[in-house]
Formats: C-alpha cells, structure tokens, sequence
C-alpha cells in the first residue's frame, strides 16, 4: 500500500481482531489500532514526507520484527559518523527536515526484535516512544532518532511491569547537540510508566554524544 501524496493519512482498524503486516505501507501518516498488531520480517510501515509525518500503533500487544522509518530525506548516518549504518528516506511534523514520530502503545507486551530497525533521523532527530502501561517492553533491535546537522532526537522506551535491553542499539546522537533517552522512567516530568525492574545487558549500547557540540541525556530507573 502506497500513496505518494503526504497528506494522506492511512487508518488501519481491527476492532478486536489483529492486524499482521506482511509487506510495505507507506503514507504521509499511519495510525493502526488492534487488539494485537504483528509487523514480520518482510514488512515496513513508513512515511513518505510532508508536514504530518507520524506512525502510531496502539494495541493489547505489539510485536515488531521489521522495519518503520519517519526519517526525513538526506543521508543522515554519514552525518553522524555511520552509526548503525542507517539512512533515512522520509519527513517529519513540524519541520520537514527532521525527523517524524513514532509512538507505540500497548496495553500488555512490546516486542521489538533482533531484525526491526525503528528509525526517525533528520536535520533534526525525531521522537520514537514505546510505552507499555500495564505489561513489558522487550528491545532487541535498533532504535535510531540521529540529527545530521542540529541535535539528536528524543527516545522513551518503558514498561509498566518491565523494560529490558537485550543487544539494542539505541541512539539520539546530534551533530551540535546529543538528544534524549529515558529507559524505564521519566522522573523529571512523569510522563512515562515507572517500570518495576528495568536491565540493560553487556551487548546493548546507548549513546547521545554530538559531533561538534555537548553530549545529551540519558536517563534509566
């Protein structure tokens, strides 16, 4: 499914049945709404540029193998030294040089596995959320909000239960300034659950350092 035009927002509905995308969705704005969403391997849900860009998934559970992108046009991983080697292709919400939003929210379990790469680059990193109230947030895959020429992007990732890093690589890196990551909590402002247990393996890495300005923040509980 494919529209060109970037003010076309795609409405994907299964009121308590599941949706399972199998193959490539691109819009200038996607919202799916079910009682369990499945993106495979094989499938990518992105935007395709304009003053909208946004993917929004809410379900009982969430399960990721492949790849979503609101990233703006450019090539942004060599802007940030080739970190994790991804390139963006899409735009973003209020500036069309930046990043997009990516929230995904869950009344039980998100998955994001080995193969799912979540990116939102641009002039400017966007924002990616994943946010579980009531169950766990498991990442094993990428998650990426990198500015090529202004400041990293923002990630919140948190299970209400548990939120658990397993060789994620999770990046909000800037060119003059590091973006933000908070893992499991948000204890400036709240707006995330406080998850019960929070654990990062040996194998995952976090960074929000900058090319040529200060590094940003990160936060886990």
């Amino acid at each position: 499914i494919i529209s060109l035009n970037p003010f076309t927002t795609l409405h994907l509905i299964a009121t308590g049945g599941d949706i399972n995308i199998n193959n490539n969705i691109k819009a200038g704005a996607i919202i799916a709404e079910a009682t369990i969403i499945n993106l495979s391997r094989n499938g990518s849900l992105g935007t395709n540029g304009g003053d909208y860009s946004f993917i929004y998934l809410a379900g009982a559970a969430i399960n990721i193998l492949g790849s979503i992108n609101t990233s703006s046009g450019g090539n942004l991983s060599s802007g940030v030294n080739g970190v994790n080697g991804v390139n963006g292709s899409t735009r973003r919400l209020t500036n069309v040089n930046d990043g997009g939003v990516i929230k995904l929210t869950a009344h039980n379990d998100i998955y994001i596995a080995p193969s799912a790469v979540l990116i939102s680059n641009g002039n400017n990193g966007g924002l990616i959320e994943l946010v579980s109230n009531s169950g766990n947030v498991l990442v094993e895959g990428v998650i990426q909000t990198n500015g090529s020429v202004g400041r990293g992007g923002t990630i919140n990732i948190a299970g209400f239960q548990t939120t658990s890093l397993v060789n994620a690589a999770i990046n909000a890196i800037g060119y003059n300034a590091g973006g933000v990551i908070k893992i499991g909590n948000d204890a400036q402002s709240g707006t995330l659950p406080f998850s019960v247990l929070t654990s990062l393996n040996a194998g995952t890495s976090i960074n929000t350092f900058s090319i040529n300005g200060p590094g940003g923040y990160i936060e886990t509980s």
